[in-house]
């Protein structure tokens, strides 16, 4: 008995060996190379010239940086300020007003400043030219020509040790007529070449690259400038999932350099307000005509969830986006599905989120529990009809895709759903939509009263935006009567 034993215990040591095995192979990595974006142009590219990666593009938000008579307010928090990460600049600037900024890459902090490069050469005479017009013609305000950027490339703290990065040359459609006879603007905008560098991740150092802009404007009473960091990097690769191969692609959909931050949610009074991270696209279509320019943006936002042909995934991500882990979802599964064609929804609950397409033709899988809804879009594109022109030998002109479009959000009023185990839940949110209008639960004799009005759809999310063929609807007309039938007021309501 001993020895028989002893024969079975191996064996079933044997067996969970071979178990542990067995479920660790079900986890498929794939290696995350980095891919660069080059420049679009300036201006002059139609949607049949869009390039192949436009779609990722347009996932991606960027740092933004704001200043106003030369004080600086940011609008994407940094936990440290510039005179805390730069330690050495420049002792003296072209510009009376330089930019200072700090971008966030990775696990660093980055100072730089905008300037104004010294003028050209034919300055002095277009000075000339403007001297000679009318002297009684008052000159209009210029804008700040931002055209150089000065920025710690090598995160040492010292602006003078790194390559000064010139604007693109403006496009200058008047630069053949006379400064005296050139329209004058208020504003400028400036472009800079694709900046590649190297930022640390996590204590790991990695490549980067992004795009930087700057606009400017000038009136009479105030002059500001907004500046832009964009990622100018994604990080493709291959894995295989049940035997097919995926492509792939990651987006740094904040521009901070990492490729890991996920999609997070804070509920508030049980109303979702979500934080965006990064993105994943699995096979993602090219950029090709009303797809290009639709509404609608591609891919899936980051989370602890993945879903690929219909199966739920564990998603890992390396910080530094080299690396990219999917492993089948273990736990019980339910489905929420829809039947509206050209919704696409963001629900969440405890174990991630979802996106939910109802061009999908199956339903999609989501672990059991409580989910609630964050926002959804529903976008359908008619039809391009040729126009002919009055000169037949110039052939017909196709028009600019009519899209109609919804965006809603979920709201307070918007209630969890429960999904079982291998239950399927459906049209919990979308159309029909009522017209909902409040009003001020106590109003006194002779008070003037707002009211509003919301467009609520199934499951009491709110409408945010809405076009029809191109076009915003007309205002939503409004007729007040008494009980007995007798108007007291109509009229029309206001968007926003």
């Amino acid at each position: 008995m001993i020895k028989y034993g002893t024969t079975l215990l191996v064996l079933l040591v044997v067996v969970a060996a071979l178990c542990t095995t067995a479920v660790a192979a079900d986890a498929s990595t794939c290696k995350l190379e980095l891919k660069r974006l080059e420049p679009l142009p300036v201006s002059g590219i139609s949607v049949s010239q869009l390039p192949a990666d436009y779609l990722l593009r347009r996932a991606i938000r960027p740092q933004s940086y704001f200043m106003q008579a030369g004080v600086i307010r940011r609008t994407v928090s940094s936990t440290k300020a510039f005179s805390d990460v730069i330690t050495k600049e420049l002792d003296e600037y072209g510009s009376e007003h330089p930019f200072r900024g700090v971008a966030t890459l990775g696990s660093g902090h980055y100072g730089f400043v905008l300037d104004t490069k010294p003028a050209e050469s034919d300055a002095a005479n277009e000075a000339k030219e403007e001297n000679e017009a009318d002297e009684a013609k008052p000159a209009p305000p210029k804008p700040i020509a931002y055209n150089r950027l000065y920025f710690d490339l090598n995160g040492n703290g010292d602006l003078t040790d790194d390559k000064v990065i010139e604007a693109k040359p403006a496009q200058q459609r008047y630069q053949s007529l006379p400064a005296t006879a050139r329209p004058t603007s208020s504003y400028a905008r400036f472009q800079f070449p694709r900046v590649d560098l190297k930022i640390d991740v996590d204590g790991k150092k990695a490549d980067y690259a992004f795009f930087f802009s700057v606009y400017s404007r000038a009136t009479s009473s105030y002059s500001y400038a907004s500046a832009s960091l964009m990622a100018a990097a994604y990080r493709e690769g291959e894995i295989e999932l049940n035997g097919k191969r995926h492509r792939i692609v990651l987006i740094d959909g904040n521009s901070n350099g990492r490729f890991d931050d996920a999609f997070t949610v804070r509920d508030l009074n049980g109303r979702p307000y979500p934080t965006y991270g990064d993105t994943l696209m699995v096979d993602p279509e090219t950029a090709s005509g009303a797809t290009a320019i639709g509404y609608d943006l591609p891919g899936q936002q980051l989370s602890k969830l993945a879903t690929v042909d219909g199966g739920l995934y564990d998603l890992e991500v390396l910080a530094g986006g080299s690396q990219l882990s999917m492993t089948p979802y273990a736990d019980p599964i339910g489905y929420v599905e829809t039947d509206t064609k050209g919704l696409r929804a963001v629900i969440y609950g405890d174990k991630g989120l979802a996106r939910i397409s109802g061009d999908d033709a199956k339903p999609t899988p989501v672990p059991v529990g409580k989910w609630k809804l964050v926002s959804y879009t529903i976008q359908s594109v008619a039809e391009q009809q040729p126009e002919k022109t009055p000169d037949e030998e110039k052939g017909p002109v196709m028009r600019m895709p009519r899209i109609s479009y919804v965006a809603a959000r979920g709201s307070a009023d918007s209630q969890a759903f429960e999904v079982g185990e291998g239950e399927t839940v459906t049209g919990v949110f979308g159309p029909p939509y009522k017209p909902v209008v409040s009003a001020p639960e106590s109003v006194q004799g002779g008070q003037t009263v707002r009211l509003g009005m919301a467009l609520v759809g199934a499951g009491g999310e709110q409408c945010a935006s809405l076009i029809v063929e191109g076009s915003r609807p007309p205002q939503p007309e409004l007729t007040i009567t008494t009980p007995d039938g007798e108007e007291v007021h109509t009229g029309k309501f206001e968007y926003g």
